[in-house]
């Protein structure tokens, strides 16, 4: 067989791969259209041309290289394999194309970085499939996340999001909030589980949820991080935990809501049943409920005003 390596190649099948057929390097163009899924796990291919991707590309650890460019359109989906991300799989010197409208799936075989190539916006999905987990490059906004598989940590970044799919937070598949702000975009009332934890001691999943109601809201959210050690200002002696969480918001106007925070066994410190919640407030404790040792939680109810919540001595927190 002869495959001209000017040619313009486009794939309209289900379930194919590049074949060994296909020229390298190749100077024409490579297209995949929106019916295709293409599974590219052994070939690196290196063009002048432009390839483009409007159906779902398997990359694997596989490169796109070349001096050609590359365009991932509107509806596209891209599976990344990479350790370093988008930038290890795409390496073209051309022009590099990144729709906002498409899914980016992170499903390496080791631990990811998501790399600075991902957009800073994403109106599709950013997918986590990789258990070994995966770093966030840069602060990202996107309309859903989808924890399928595996931790996805913020490192300093924030990440904002409207929808969130994840069936069985744990401490293997939960998003990592020690430093950055893991951040729910709000428009109307209603409640939400940050699926929050850390990794100071070994990953710790301790969430927190909220039932929220506010008079109004504007470009607006709540944000939410842990941290895994007694707070600064905690004066408790004897009974507290040593895990402390922070919500901030931005744009709700006269905000009201309940709130559950789960904390680990590791994190208790005295007799449990001697811990309160507590929220801090311009330099000010405020009691809230008891802490609920079957399930180690802590919670208050019709709060007003984001600020840290922990756990400690009834008088501690007055």
């Amino acid at each position: 067989r002869n495959f001209n390596p000017a040619g313009n190649y486009v794939y309209t099948g289900t379930s194919q791969s590049y074949g060994s057929g296909l020229p390298t390097p190749l100077t024409g163009n490579l297209t995949i259209e929106s019916t295709s899924s293409i599974t590219n796990s052994s070939r690196t291919i290196n063009s002048p041309g432009t390839m483009t991707v409007n159906g779902i590309l398997d990359l694997g650890t596989t490169t796109i290289g070349g001096t050609g460019a590359f365009t991932l359109g509107s509806g596209g989906s891209l599976k990344i394999g990479s350790t370093t991300g988008l930038n290890g799989n795409i390496t073209v010197s051309g022009t590099k194309t990144f729709n906002s409208n498409a899914t980016y799936e992170y499903n390496g075989a080791l631990a990811q970085a998501t790399g600075l190539l991902l957009p800073s916006s994403i109106t599709g999905t950013l997918k986590i499939n990789n258990s070994n987990g995966v770093s966030l490059s840069q602060s990202t906004t996107a309309t859903t996340v989808d924890m399928s598989l595996g931790n996805l940590d913020l490192g300093s970044n924030n990440l904002t999001l409207t929808n969130l799919n994840i069936t069985s937070p744990s401490s293997t598949t939960m998003i990592i909030a020690d430093d950055g702000e893991l951040r729910k975009i709000y428009s109307t009332d209603g409640a939400f589980t940050f699926p929050i934890g850390d990794k100071t001691s070994g990953n710790d999943y301790s969430p927190v949820s909220i039932d929220l109601i506010a008079d109004s809201y504007s470009s607006a959210y709540v944000s939410a991080k842990v941290v895994d050690a007694k707070h600064p200002n905690n004066t408790s002696a004897t009974s507290y935990l040593t895990r402390y969480w922070t919500l901030n918001q931005s744009g709700i106007t006269n905000p009201l809501y309940d709130i559950n925070m789960f904390y680990v066994d590791s994190d208790i410190n005295g007799t449990e049943s001697d811990i309160y919640a507590g929220k801090r407030t311009a330099g000010i404790w405020y009691l809230l409920d008891a802490s609920t040792p079957a399930t180690n939680k802590l919670s208050g109810t019709t709060i007003s005003g984001f600020s840290d919540f922990t756990g400690g001595e009834q008088g501690a927190l007055p």
